[in-house]
C-alpha cells in the first residue's frame, strides 16, 4: 500500500494491489542514469522515435504504442528503516561520511556561530530549535551515486533554518561565505548566497524521529538541489567570512552516463542489465511498475516508457512537478496478447536532456 499527501498527474495514485514486482525486487528505488538530448517532436502522451538497439527475441511482442495508467506524486517518503538500512552501512563510502553515526543527546548539543558576525553565539540545539524550526519534505542525493546505485532518499527534514541563524548572528554585509565545521573537524564551505538560496536546514529530525533512527549521527546539514556529499554531519561550529573570492558552487555530476537525469524502476539493476527475475503475468490483466525520476536539482518533465527497445517512446508528463524533489510515479500496463515484454522506462529534464542508459523490467504474458 503507498500513502500519499498530495497527488499529481494525469491519473489518481492508488494502492498498489496488483503490485506484481514486489517479491523479486528490492523495497529501496535504484538508479538507471542520464544525460543526452531527447529525440525531437516529443509529445505528453504520444511516442517519438531514437534507437536503443537491443536484441529481440523471437516471441518479443513490441507495440510502439505503451499506453497505461501513469501517475505521479511528489510525497512519497522513504522509511527510516530503509534510510538507516541504507546509510548507516554503505554511505561511508558512497558519500565519504567520516563522523561516527551515533547520536549523543541531540538537542542538548552545542552550536557556536562565529566569524564575520555582529553577535557571536553558542547555544544548544534544542534552545535554538525553540526560537524557530521548520519542516520540510527534501531529496537527498548522493553525488558518487553510480550506475545502479540507490543512494537518494526523499524524507520529511526537521531542522533549524541556517538564515534564522545567520540573521540571530548579525551577519557583515561584506560577508560572502559560510564554513560548517564537524565534530571531527571535517570542514565544508559555501557561498553564503548559495546556502541561504538552497533553504538549508541544520536538521535534527527525520521522519519524526531523531537521527540515530535514519542518517544517523546528532545533526545534518541539508540544502535543496545539493548533492548529499556535501550535506555535514554533527556541526558544532557555522564561521561567517569575507573572502577575496567567494568559494565554489558545490559541483554537480557531469552530463556523463554516470550521472545525471535518472528515472529507475523499484529493482536491483547494475550497469544498465535488469537484475529483476523475469515476471510471469496474466494477459489482460494490469500489472503495475513503481520508480522515481530526478536530476540533481533540475526539474523532470516527462517520464517515457518503450516497448520495442526504444524504437519508439511514449512519453507521460510531470512538468509541474518541483525540481528540488523526486517524481515518483507508478504506472500500469496491461498485456494484450501473449509472449514476452521488454519494458523500458527513461526521464526528460527541462533541458531536454533524457536518460541514455534506460532501466528494464522484462516479463512474460500467458
Amino acid at each position: 500500500m503507498m500513502k500519499t499527501t498530495t497527488q499529481y498527474g494525469r491519473a489518481t495514485l492508488s494502492a498498489l494491489a496488483g503490485f506484481t514486482m514486489v517479491a523479486s525486487m528490492a523495497a529501496t528505488p535504484v538508479v538507471a542514469l542520464a544525460g543526452e538530448p531527447a529525440a525531437d517532436g516529443a509529445a505528453a502522451g504520444g511516442t517519438e522515435a531514437p534507437a536503443q538497439g537491443a536484441a529481440v527475441e523471437s516471441s518479443q511482442v513490441m507495440p510502439a504504442d505503451v499506453e497505461g495508467t501513469f501517475a505521479y506524486d511528489q510525497t512519497t517518503l522513504t522509511s527510516n528503516d530503509v534510510i538507516k538500512t541504507f546509510f548507516q552501512r554503505v554511505s561511508q563510502a558512497i558519500c565519504g561520511a567520516t563522523v561516527p553515526l551515533v547520536a549523543d543527546n541531540p538537542l542538548g548539543w552545542q552550536l557556536s556561530v562565529t566569524g564575520d558576525v555582529e553577535s557571536a553565539f553558542t547555544a544548544s540545539v534544542g534552545d535554538l530549535a525553540n526560537e524557530e524550526s521548520v519542516n520540510k519534505v527534501m531529496t537527498c542525493t548522493c553525488g558518487g551515486n553510480p550506475a545502479g546505485g540507490r543512494a537518494i532518499i526523499t524524507a520529511d527534514v526537521k531542522g533549524i533554518p541556517v538564515e534564522h541563524l545567520l540573521s540571530r548572528a548579525g551577519v557583515s554585509a561584506e560577508a560572502n561565505a559560510v564554513t560548517f565545521v564537524s565534530s571531527d573537524g571535517t570542514q565544508q564551505t559555501f557561498p553564503l548566497g548559495y546556502v541561504v538560496g538552497r533553504h538549508a536546514v541544520l536538521s535534527y529530525e527525520i521522519n519524526d524521529e531523531d537521527l540515530s533512527a535514519s542518517v544517523g549521527g546528532n545533526n545534518q546539514l541539508w540544502m535543496t538541489k545539493t548533492p548529499a556529499n556535501y550535506f555535514v554531519r554533527d556541526v558544532v561550529q557555522i564561521v561567517v567570512s569575507t573572502e577575496a573570492e567567494a568559494p565554489e558552487r558545490p559541483a554537480l555530476p557531469t552530463s556523463t552516463p554516470t550521472a545525471r537525469t535518472r528515472a529507475c524502476l523499484r529493482g536491483r539493476r547494475t550497469r544498465g542489465r535488469a537484475m529483476i527475475s523475469r515476471m510471469q503475468v496474466d494477459v489482460g490483466k494490469p500489472v503495475t511498475f513503481s520508480g522515481y525520476a530526478e536530476d540533481y536539482g533540475k526539474q523532470i518533465v516527462s517520464v517515457q516508457f518503450s516497448l520495442d527497445n526504444g524504437a519508439h517512446w511514449t512519453t507521460y508528463d510531470v512538468s509541474g512537478s518541483a525540481s528540488e524533489l523526486w517524481v515518483h510515479w507508478t504506472f500500469s500496463y496491461t498485456p494484450h496478447e501473449p509472449g514476452f515484454y521488454r519494458l523500458l522506462v527513461r526521464s526528460v529534464n527541462g533541458e531536454g536532456a533524457a536518460s541514455p542508459l534506460a532501466d528494464v523490467a522484462e516479463f512474460t504474458a500467458a
